[in-house]
């Protein structure tokens, strides 16, 4: 018995020792407190102008091309009384209006059966056309491209906040469209954060995330 009371009476010291040193430590708990505020992504068009290759004397097609009232990111053009073999081009830029850099991904005619192209024209494609034509190119176009600054909406071009990626649109039907015939297209262009490009990797480099770091190859 005088056992049994003796081992109590023991762990009952060491309980009140442990409590002791417990509640004895000295603490002071430390906190770090933050607030994240993520920017954002975002992307607007600008109009520049619109033209086709008639000459003066045979001028009877028309493009016209303007912003969608309900929808801010979509630009509507109509090409009237075309005819095959007659290209229409559009000239527009595209704006880089958030807070972080995009990248534009794969800009191409989702239309199914429209006979013809709708495409951006390359930059060879685009001196081409300053060279041969007489039209109101904008000045800041003209400039970007002799200053070597000029920026194409196609895949894999990086746009920075508050700048602009440039494209001539470029609209053209085969001798497969039918006369009196009224055809609908839809091009598509996508913008997406810098760092999480999906795609193949654009034309001279080997992956992204070359293409990434270095900037979209000429």
């Amino acid at each position: 018995m005088k056992s049994k009371m003796g081992v109590m009476l023991g762990v009952s010291i060491a309980a009140v020792l442990m409590l002791g040193v417990t509640y004895g430590l000295w603490f002071q708990a430390l906190y770090i407190y933050g607030t994240v505020y993520t920017g954002t992504l975002d992307a607007e068009w600008s109009i520049h102008c619109a033209f086709d290759t008639e000459p003066e004397v045979k001028d009877f097609s028309n493009i016209t091309i303007d912003r969608c009232s309900s929808d801010p990111y979509t630009l509507i053009i109509t090409v009237e009384n075309a005819y095959p073999c007659i290209t229409y081009y559009a000239v527009i830029d595209l704006t880089n209006t958030g807070t972080i850099p995009w990248i534009v991904y794969n800009p191409s005619l989702v239309s199914q059966g429209f006979p013809g192209t709708v495409r951006f024209l390359s930059i060879d494609e685009v001196y081409e056309l300053l060279e041969e034509l007489e039209h109101p190119i904008p000045k800041e176009l003209v400039d970007s491209i002799n200053q070597g600054w000029f920026m194409p909406i196609e895949n894999g071009t990086q746009v920075h906040p508050g700048e602009s990626a440039w494209g001539v649109l470029a609209i053209h039907l085969t001798n497969d469209a039918e006369e009196d015939t009224e055809y609908r297209f839809s091009f598509k262009v996508v913008v997406e954060q810098w760092n999480e490009f999906p795609t193949e990797p654009p034309p001279g480099c080997k992956s992204n995330e070359e293409c990434l770091n270095n900037g979209s190859p000429e």
